[in-house]
Parts: C-alpha cells; sequence; structure tokens
C-alpha cells in the first residue's frame, strides 16, 4: 500500500511539472506609444517656464532696486551728521 502511495505521487508531481512547463504564456502586451511626446515637449510647458523665469526676473530687479535705494539713503545720512560710523567713546 505504501509503495502504491509513493508511486502514485511520483507519477502525479511529474505530470504536474510537465504540464506546468506546457500551460499557455499569458500574453503579453509590450507595444510602446510614440504617438504621444512627453510633457517637455509640449508648448505649454515652455510658456509656463518662460512665465516662471519673467516672474524670477522682475522679482530679482524689483528686490535689487529697493537695496540700492536704501543705501543711498543711508550714506546720504552718514554724510550729513559727520560720523564716520565709529561708537563715541
Amino acid at each position: 500500500m505504501r509503495h502504491f502511495l509513493l508511486t502514485l505521487i511520483f507519477c502525479g508531481s511529474t505530470l504536474l511539472l510537465r504540464g506546468a512547463e506546457e500551460g499557455l504564456a499569458p500574453s503579453l502586451d509590450i507595444n510602446i506609444d510614440y504617438s504621444r511626446d512627453p510633457f517637455y515637449q509640449e508648448i505649454w510647458f515652455w510658456v509656463l517656464v518662460a512665465l516662471f523665469f519673467l516672474l524670477l526676473l522682475v522679482l530679482l530687479i524689483r528686490g535689487g532696486r529697493g537695496t540700492k535705494d536704501k543705501m543711498v539713503l543711508l550714506s546720504g545720512i552718514e554724510e550729513q551728521s559727520g560720523h564716520t560710523g565709529e561708537q563715541d567713546q
């Protein structure tokens, strides 16, 4: 009985392995769609990039102008008061 069960298990496992080798492979669609370009080749992307850099340029120009005006005002105050910037002791 034991010998019969071992033979049955052995034959069954070899049949299962043979069936697994010959099984139908799932069909895979590996085609790549090249009809749509990446987003960085679209005109709307470059318009947004240009607007962003234009905004940065305007902010840098306006920020630099305000700092220059403050420096001119400070230098004028120091010249009028006659102080060289050193503290009195």
